[in-house]
């Protein structure tokens, strides 16, 4: 009987094996670009906004352990905006409203910060789609995060030191000694040198 072995890919590794696509612009020029990259960024923004708007959803599929590996492996820039939908006569119309930050996005979700009803007279023109006779009444709210510049985090570098250092106190403050002198230092172990 044969077993199949499923194995894992990371999203660091889908990030750096991702293919390299090339296509002609109409000017000439090449454009280069990376289809993986464009999916990973789509699934970070789609992780992010279950987190506001259905937290229940990221116990689904993974979804908490992908968004740790992707905050622990990644670095990224976000835009923050609400969509809302309002119900028009006969059918709905979905305008969206960016935010200047996630804290924003929650204050209006939570209705805190009121969404203003879109100029009937205007969006008609501007949508050039006549919906009938107006907006009734605000439908529903839902976070949208998109996210861009997606990067992998650059790893710190650690090193062990030896210190042959002279000082009267002893034990624990030698150890305070330290930590005043070099505070993002973690002091392992002391022994005294006779």
């Amino acid at each position: 009987m044969e077993t199949a072995e499923t194995q894992t890919i990371t999203l660091v590794e889908r990030f750096k094996n991702a293919e390299e696509k090339v296509s002609k612009q109409h000017n000439g020029e090449e454009h280069r670009w990376y289809p993986e990259h464009k999916q990973l960024k789509w699934e970070l923004g789609q992780l992010l906004s279950n987190e506001i708007n259905a937290p229940y959803l990221l116990k689904y599929d993974n979804g908490i352990q992908l968004l740790e590996e992707y905050r622990e492996n990644f670095e990224w820039d976000t835009t923050y905006s609400v969509s809302a939908d309002w119900e028009v006569m006969p059918s709905t119309y979905t305008n969206s409203y960016e935010c200047s930050s996630v804290e924003e996005l929650k204050q209006y979700l939570r209705h805190e910060k009121r969404i203003e009803t879109p100029d009937w007279e205007e969006e008609q023109v501007e949508c050039k789609v006549d919906y009938g006779s107006g907006f009734t009444g605000e439908k529903s709210l839902e976070a949208n995060i998109r996210v861009s510049n997606l990067r992998l985090k650059q790893p710190k570098n650690k090193y062990l030191l030896s210190v042959l250092a002279e000082s009267e106190a002893e034990g624990s403050a030698v150890v305070e000694q330290l930590n005043t002198l070099f505070p993002t230092w973690e002091v392992l172990s002391i022994t005294l040198n006779d």
